[in-house]
């Protein structure tokens, strides 16, 4: 059965996210502060009672890179660093699997070690369709590691946003509102 909720305090951290206004609690540690949204009082009290942990419902892999990602656009918001989640600010959100297919390079199959040759392959087709790349020392570590060439086609990307030549979401409008209650 899934879980019936999400822990109050993850809630109200997507509630300042949204707003802008994330506040990471000063001198409390970010792996910390950020296990406090993951789980509910009830998966608190069944680790209690049985010791197993449950899955958190508000933070299954991804979810706590996105919690510190959160804390660091609240930091540099707070520095003065123009900060856009649809990527005109000082950060660019990519998905790199996406960048590869709208420039036509192979897209998948090329993540893990068990697919080095397509990643070797990856590497010589970005490298034929942007001759002016120069990866340098950096080339032998993006054959051998997919981590590495997400980094670069990351950056090329970063480089295409500040060009103004990436794909953005429109501004949202105002959320509506819930009604509120008669009384």
């Amino acid at each position: 059965m899934p879980p019936l909720g999400w822990p109050a305090p993850f809630i109200d951290f997507i509630t300042a996210h949204r707003a802008g206004t994330v506040r990471v609690p000063p001198g409390v540690p970010g792996l910390t502060w950020r296990r406090a949204l993951t789980h509910r009082l009830t998966d608190h009290v069944v680790q209690a009672r049985t010791g197993l942990r449950p899955l958190s419902p508000s933070a299954d892999r991804i979810g706590h890179t996105t919690m510190r990602c959160a804390a660091l656009l609240a930091a540099l918001a707070g520095q003065g660093h123009p900060v856009d989640r649809r990527g005109t600010g000082a950060v660019v959100e990519v998905y790199p699997a996406a960048c590869l297919k709208l420039w036509s390079l192979p897209h998948q199959g090329y993540k893990r070690t068990r697919n080095l040759t397509s990643l070797g392959t990856l590497v010589d087709r970005l490298r034929d369709s942007a001759p002016w790349l120069d990866l340098g020392s950096y080339e032998a570590r993006c054959r051998v590691s997919d981590d590495a060439l997400d980094a670069v086609i990351c950056a090329l990307a970063a480089r295409a946003a500040a060009l103004g030549r990436t794909t953005t979401p429109p501004r949202l409008r105002s959320r509506p509102r819930p009604p509120r209650k008669a009384g």
